[in-house]
């Protein structure tokens, strides 16, 4: 299950606990998990990140002689005494070591606005041909038929190519006998085995060209009424530069809390003085509209503005259990990574 261990890696970042002390070295080889600029640029962006990893590493129980990290030019090494290898190190230094720790407010389009593209799109994708030219990476209908689907499945499949795997937020009224769409960001819902296709889908060149140049589909992961994991697609609008309304946020303080309306956890923020004036403008221009709340680019939530909110307060919520609210909340109390990371090697000696 790929995207549930990276949404569950996500959210478990440590947040400073002491750790339990062993006889093993570890040694970590990363690199930026996107390309990134060279020269002079690739060399700031690599102090920048040493520098939170020092932080990091020292909140998490590591003395400055137990840890050494070097920039090697194209990837950081970072290597670890008196690391016990029994212990939850294993796990929870990766994470530490790879996820920005950053939390994002992006505006949103309600699926109202954009349900004729979509229809479009399901129609542009009836020509067979056109799905297995032009979405890379993904299965054209031909290839489906091979594995043996169902008839109808397959029939469905080819009357409606992108409704099939990505249903739409139907609401049901009067006995069932009429379906309206139900407003907000959420664009559908789908099952992990169609993700793989819609995202190559949704990155396709004649797919974009028919859907708003600041559309941003983004996942979301949670589980439906039966406990079972389905998958959000929600509808984020980006502003310039293809970034979210709100993307440099200053935290000064988070915590985790119980949610005022069930036994769920939460994580509160306060910002800082000039995040707060911007939060509170951008609240004000959203009132009635959904706002997603992003973290490590990923949606963990989309409330629905009630009204300008001044303070610059907020909560993220996510089905946190209280670990994973703790966790977050030590993430974000320490200067986010410039850029994600990524383990290209790990040794154990």
């Amino acid at each position: 299950m790929r995207y549930i261990s990276l949404l569950i890696l996500l959210l478990c970042l440590s947040c400073g606990e002491s750790r339990k002390k062993g006889n093993s070295t570890i040694l970590f080889e990363l690199e930026p998990a996107a390309a990134t600029s060279s020269g002079q640029d690739q060399t700031k962006l690599f102090d920048e990140v040493i520098a939170v990893y020092k932080e990091r590493l020292e909140k998490y129980g590591y003395a400055e002689e137990d840890f050494t990290i070097k920039n090697n030019g194209r990837t950081i090494s970072v290597t670890l005494r008196h690391t016990d290898t029994a212990s939850t190190d294993m796990r929870r230094i990766p994470r530490l070591l790879q996820y920005q720790g950053k939390v994002e407010f992006w505006e949103t389009y309600d699926v109202t606005e954009i349900f004729n593209n979509l229809n479009k799109v399901n129609e542009s994708l009836r020509d067979t041909t056109a799905i297995s030219a032009d979405t890379s990476g993904t299965q054209p209908l031909a290839t489906e038929i091979a594995e043996g689907k169902r008839s109808e499945e397959l029939e469905q499949l080819k009357k409606n190519p992108l409704f099939a795997r990505l249903q739409p937020p139907l609401t049901t009224y009067e006995r069932g006998s009429m379906q309206q769409l139900h407003p907000g960001p959420v664009m559908g819902y789908t099952e992990e085995k169609h993700i793989h296709f819609l995202d190559s889908l949704f990155a396709a060149e004649n797919v974009r060209s028919l859907l708003p140049y600041d559309l941003k589909p983004t996942w979301l992961m949670k589980k439906d009424d039966r406990n079972r994991i389905i998958f959000e697609l929600i509808a984020l609008k980006a502003s310039s530069g293809g970034k979210g309304a709100l993307s440099d946020i200053q935290v000064e303080h988070a915590e985790a809390v119980k949610s005022e309306y069930g036994a769920q956890m939460e994580v509160s923020i306060e910002m800082n003085t000039v995040s707060a004036e911007n939060w509170k403008r951008l609240t004000k221009k959203n009132t009635g509209k959904a706002i997603a709340i992003v973290l490590n680019g990923r949606v963990t939530s989309y409330p629905t503005v009630q009204g300008e909110i001044s303070g610059g307060k907020s909560v993220i919520s996510g089905n946190f259990t209280k670990e994973e609210a703790e966790e977050i909340a030590g993430m974000l109390k320490t200067k986010p990574l410039p850029v994600e990371m990524r383990i290209v090697s790990r040794k154990v000696e």
